[in-house]
């Protein structure tokens, strides 16, 4: 190895290390428990109930509703007989849940970019202690990175992640 190269190793490996460890460096926050960790700026939006007894999709008139057993895992209610993957029914449950926090709008609920005066996804949450939330869900945002919702009971318009939709869409073609 010529000293050029040796030297060029050198200058790289303290740039990198004062990139690491330079004085802008932030200390990560202290680990807290999922549901009280929010992004910068994000508020509490809606109170999706946890945990979960009972879930519904409405997609026009095709439904897809399961929940909870007494002695754990999900049942399938809706429709009748039919047997969706109990991975897929946990995967979308969570995702339900992280609905919760996120970056909301103060702007007018009925403004009709939302797409929520017709919305073409309604998800309904029941919860062990006997609340329930109905979520409308609307039209992507314009970048295609999420989708507009707003709580039935009112409130803030707020942003529902491609996840959420993508395992609606996986439990609508399995209900088939």
């Amino acid at each position: 190895m010529s000293w050029a190269r040796a030297a060029l190793y050198w200058l790289v490996a303290c740039v990198l290390a004062f990139a690491y460890l330079g004085p802008w460096r932030q200390e990560p926050a202290a680990a807290l428990p999922a549901a009280t960790r929010t992004p910068e700026g994000a508020v509490q939006v809606t109170e999706i109930p946890v945990p979960l007894r009972r879930i519904e999709l409405r997609r026009g008139a095709t439904v897809v509703a399961w929940e909870r057993r007494p002695e754990g895992g999900w049942r399938v209610v809706e429709p009748a007989g039919r047997a969706i993957p109990p991975g897929l029914l946990d995967a979308f449950a969570e995702q339900l849940a992280a609905v919760s926090v996120g970056e909301h709008f103060e702007g007018d609920a009925a403004d009709p970019a939302f797409g929520l005066e017709k919305p073409g996804l309604r998800i309904a949450a029941f919860g062990e202690d006997g609340k329930s939330v109905v979520l409308a869900i609307g039209e992507r945002t314009p970048t295609g990175t999420a989708a507009y919702a707003r709580s039935e009971g009112g409130g803030p318009v707020l942003l529902v992640g491609l996840n959420l939709l993508y395992y609606a869409d996986l439990l609508f073609d399995a209900a088939r």
